[in-house]
């Protein structure tokens, strides 16, 4: 009752504000290209005192209410550029054209550069135009030096927030793939957002917005780009994308494929506590290959400035991907011996095509914004595990296993927005209905068949208000999610297995610039659901000793997270700290009435709290680029063991230093380096320090329509993994080392290169993730 009072009186504000005398306009620079987050403020004649204010939208766009006819100034600012100031003479359509600040120096005109960072609409915001960064190639050669930002190859993380999720020019990024395509001199800035509002599904914990140029012309684009990486195996990957414009349609697509082999050599001892200590050790040998086939085709319409629509189709597939290898195990009880198996296995894994459609609108009626998604998702996996056992001691075996999943989703998403009180008000509702089933099979009849279905709902309302005032900007959100689940096993629904909940999600956010100096802090409180894996995974043969299973009686983890950032000159400051209450850990017991045997699942731990603080710098030096940082994460947890309480709170210490070299007739170069101490996360100890070093070279001619890119990464293979896992009576160490060092020969072609128009950022997108 009192979500759908929030929306009411929402809805009666906007009414309210309605009879109001608007002021809009767009805010542009010379050139006519959009001003983004310009601040646009109204003043009292008499003495410039501050009335109402806003900030242009990402098209330049703005609108202020005022409240009577008396005289006011409007003044409009932006950084790097000259402020204006004009008077109104009534409601009406300005535009305000900003000029580039330029400075006199010695006779020489130098054209004012922006601030490296600044404070965006939502995050910290880089500046890549007239940076730089514009130089060092792809977006991916961009994002290391976002500060806050780790990773390489599109595989990323946010200090302290976990992945985050991409979008360029408001459309969710799919494949992050599209970021090693998309040119790092195409893109305007990168804005980092690590407390993210009510608009974003639950389990968006950061996200990386990027804008870019606008590019101008109709014609076919056509980029290609081939990848060639040698492990201890050779892998290949060929991707081609288009995109057809003319007038205001724009056809596109792209279809990719890739194959991916790879080796694992581990060492795994289990300890297990019953009545007697039974340690299993277990060496292995696993191998991996893939082959993969996805592509998109898609239409956007442009009617005009202020609406747009189109329809996206995504399919995925893997026509053969397999697991194969070899084990050595030994298990003893209480020091004695018990057995020694050696197995060989083999896993084939079909995934059958995988079906995304998304249709999107994006308009403005009035003063009315408008951003409509729907989306279908259909997806089914199939694998065949054969694994073959020979024992000194029991009977040899050999165990089938069998098991398939599938998904169906429909989702819809509305999300509206209207001036008010000099601010802007955000608000609508999302809806996904989700249909999943999981079987397994094991044919000699060593574990039972089982048959899982869900069948669960969920509709989230959510509105936001973002203020403009002259002490800073405030946001401030709540989103509420109710959910229906029905649970069944073998056509019945399962004990239990009716669920119903109501989650409020509120989220509080404060910006705020004086020169130089930027500051912000951001709390939120989200709810995050088992993923369906850890729900519904059968009961499965790792061997005869270890079992996998989920766990249909999870409940829904929440985080309380509250975040301060602060940048000044060339330095920035990002602190997080979480609440986590019922979060999910992976678990290993004793299988009931199975002496010796583990059983591995997933539990919800009660509570627990971790901080991470990190200080980054981006000094230059001739034609050294530099993005430095140093970094501390602790956490508060102690588990329950049968050996009584452990506390794992091993605080980690990272320090990274990228460097971009920028060289003339384009040459570039990167030196890039990480380092992570031994630390706690979670119920594992990581008792082994990684050392990341990654190098690279490339060059571009022909106008940047040909590049040639070398690469080596983890130059002396220091990414590898030593863990220990606790449970309460249970144990788990292992020691992985998986093939990462590998040398990367990239080859790119671009023609008239135009990017399509498409906005559409999808429906549904936790579910999704779920799956």
């Amino acid at each position: 009752m009192k979500q759908r009072l929030t929306l009411i009186i929402a809805m009666c504000c906007i009414l309210a504000a309605a009879g109001a005398q608007s002021i809009t306009g767009t805010v542009t620079d010379e050139k006519h290209a959009p001003i983004a987050y310009a601040n646009v403020v109204l003043l009292n004649t008499a003495d410039s005192t501050f009335l109402v204010g806003t900030v242009s939208q990402e098209d330049g766009s703005f609108s202020i209410d005022r409240q009577d006819d008396g005289k006011h100034l409007l003044r409009v600012s932006a950084l790097g550029y000259d402020t204006q100031l004009l008077p109104l003479t009534g409601a009406g359509q300005y535009h305000i054209s900003l000029a580039e600040k330029a400075y006199e120096l010695k006779g020489v005109e130098v054209k004012a550069r922006r601030p490296v960072v600044t404070m965006g609409a939502e995050g910290m915001k880089t500046a890549v135009k007239g940076s730089y960064l514009e130089k060092l190639g792809t977006a991916n050669d961009i994002l290391p030096f976002i500060p806050g930002l780790s990773g390489e190859k599109g595989k990323y993380t946010v200090f302290g927030r976990g992945t985050p999720v991409f979008y360029i020019n408001g459309r969710l990024v799919r494949n992050n793939s599209e970021l090693e395509r998309l040119k790092s001199k195409d893109i305007e800035n990168i804005e980092l957002i690590t407390s993210p509002g009510a608009r974003y599904a639950s389990n968006v914990s950061a996200v990386v917005k990027i804008k870019t140029r606008r590019r101008q012309g109709d014609g076919l684009g056509i980029e290609s780009r081939t990848v060639y990486e040698q492990t201890c195996y050779g892998s290949a990957r060929q991707y081609i994308s288009w995109n057809y414009r003319q007038g205001k349609s724009d056809f596109f697509g792209e279809a990719n494929y890739g194959y991916d082999k790879g080796r694992r050599k581990f060492n795994n001892t289990d300890e297990l506590t019953s009545t007697r200590l039974w340690v299993n050790t277990l060496q292995g040998l696993q191998r991996d290959k893939q082959q993969s086939l996805n592509g998109v085709l898609g239409y956007n319409l442009q009617i005009d400035a202020d609406h747009s629509l189109g329809v996206r189709y995504n399919w995925d597939m893997s026509p053969a991907a397999k697991i194969y290898g070899s084990l050595a195990q030994t298990t003893t009880a209480d020091g004695a011996y018990i057995d020694r198996i050696n197995s060989d296995f083999d896993a084939v894994y079909h995934l059958r095509p995988s079906h995304n459609v998304n249709l999107y609108y994006n308009g403005k009626w009035g003063k009315w914004t408008i951003d409509f998604n729907a989306d279908y998702l259909y997806n089914r996996i199939a694998s065949q595990t054969i694994t073959h056992e020979y024992s000194t001691e029991a009977d040899d075996r050999t165990v089938t296993s069998l098991a398939a999943n599938r998904s169906r989703l429909y989702a819809a998403k509305l999300t509206l927005g209207h001036p008010l009180w000099g601010g802007n008000i955000s608000l609508g509702a999302e809806y996904t209905y989700t249909d999943r089933r999981d079987r397994y099979n094991n044919p000699e009849g060593y574990l039972t068949r089982t048959d899982n279905a869900t069948h669960e709902q969920i509709a989230s309302p959510f509105v936001e208000y973002r203020l403009p005032s002259k002490i800073g900007t405030w946001t401030i959100g709540l989103r509420m999610e109710h959910s229906r689940t029905k649970r069944y096993q073998d056509g019945t629904i399962m004990d239990n297995g009716y669920e119903t909940h109501n989650n409020l999600m509120p989220t509080l956010n404060y910006q705020h610039t004086v020169g130089k100096v930027g500051i912000m802090a951001g709390y939120s409180a989200r709810t995050l659901y088992p993923t369906y894996h850890q729900m519904n995974q059968p009961l499965s043969y790792a061997n005869r000793y270890s079992m996998d299973v989920g766990n249909p009686q999870l409940k829904n983890k929440t985080t309380h997270n509250a975040v301060i950032g602060a940048f000044w000159n060339i330095f920035q400051l990002a602190v997080s700290y979480d609440y986590l209450h019922n979060d999910i850990l992976s678990w290993g017991a004793e299988m009931a009435g199975q002496e010796g045997v583990v059983v591995r699942s997933y539990i919800n731990l009660p509570k627990w709290q971790r901080l991470a603080v990190q200080l980054s710098a981006s000094p230059k030096w001739g034609v050294w680029h530099g993005q430095l940082s140093a970094g501390y994460s602790a956490q508060w947890l102690t588990i329950d063991t049968s050996t009584g309480r452990h506390k794992m709170n091993k605080p980690q210490f990272t320090c990274s230093a990228n460097n971009a070299f920028g060289f003339k007739h384009g040459w570039n170069a990167n030196l890039n380096a990480r380092y992570g101490s031994t630390s706690d996360y979670s119920n594992f100890s990581y008792i082994h320090p990684t050392a990341i070093l990654n190098a690279n070279v490339q060059k571009s001619w022909a106008k940047d329509r040909f590049m040639v890119r070398f690469g080596v990464y983890d130059i002396f293979r220091q990414n590898y993994t030593k863990s220990r896992s606790y449970s309460y009576g249970y144990s788990s160490y292992l020691d992985d080392h998986y093939q990462t060092r590998s040398v990367v020969l990239t080859f790119r072609y671009r023609l008239n290169t135009t990017r399509n128009k498409y906005r559409g950022t999808g429906a549904g997108n936790s579910e999704k993730q779920r799956m």
